[in-house]
């Protein structure tokens, strides 16, 4: 959990970081959620992506990685999972 804008309270943090340890411990993924200002002139979709390669999200060797990108002044969310997550996610 990375919030580079301070937008969320200590306690949303807390609360953030704590859905992370118990989807970590279950075996089941790994979260990350990074607030920044700007995603820059990185297509939002990249940005994620990058996050997630970058800081090794996800259990090794299972590809469930889950990143929530927001980028505050842009005013874009983008949500990007890894394959053996997204495969359980219903198409809306």
């Amino acid at each position: 959990m990375v919030d580079q804008v301070n937008v969320l309270s200590s306690k949303e943090v807390q609360t953030i970081n704590a859905i992370g340890t118990m989807l970590d411990r279950s075996g089941k993924g790994q979260l990350a959620v990074v607030v920044v200002p700007s995603f820059g002139d990185v297509a939002p979709a990249d940005y994620a992506l990058n996050v997630l390669r970058v800081w090794g999200v996800g259990h090794s060797g299972k590809d469930d990685g889950f990143v929530l990108a927001v980028a505050m002044e842009d005013k874009k969310i983008f949500l990007t999972v890894g394959w053996r997550f997204g495969r359980g996610l219903k198409r809306c």
